[in-house]
């Protein structure tokens, strides 16, 4: 698998280059901005297969675009949300876009706020998805 470091100086290196597969922006001072780009440009590439986000500032609005992007999207395997300050909301939007989403296996939310209830949305989800094999909940 190539790895490729997205450019966020050019935000539309994900619609322009159709066969990136693997994107790891850790730590990069991300913001929901950021995230809602991310999630924009998931639309049109459908190869990306990795998308590494943690320790990066996505909160719960960068999250719902995020979760509203992978939902269809048909190549995601991997998605790393991890250290992201997520919180319930967030947590709950992504659980529910895991319901349909059949191409993650595996999904890491870790060290963020989603406390019970966003767990528990995330059990719910996995009475209908097929595919995940992987979800790393490690509360804070």
């Amino acid at each position: 698998m190539d790895q490729v470091l997205l450019d966020l100086q050019n935000n539309h290196l994900l619609h322009l280059n159709l066969t990136l597969n693997f994107s790891n922006l850790i730590n990069k001072q991300l913001v929901i901005q950021d995230a809602e780009a991310i999630a924009n440009a998931l639309f049109t590439n459908t190869t990306l297969l990795s998308l590494i986000l943690k320790y990066n500032l996505i909160e719960d609005e960068g999250a719902k675009a995020i979760a509203n992007a992978f939902k269809n999207h048909p190549t995601l395997l991997h998605l790393d949300l991890s250290h992201t300050v997520i919180g319930i909301d967030g947590a709950r939007a992504i659980a529910s876009a895991l319901e349909t989403n059949t191409s993650l296996v595996h999904i890491n939310i870790s060290q963020n706020h989603i406390q019970d209830k966003g767990a528990k949305a995330f059990a719910v989800a996995l009475l209908f998805n097929t595919t995940l094999s992987h979800l790393n909940l490690f509360l804070k």
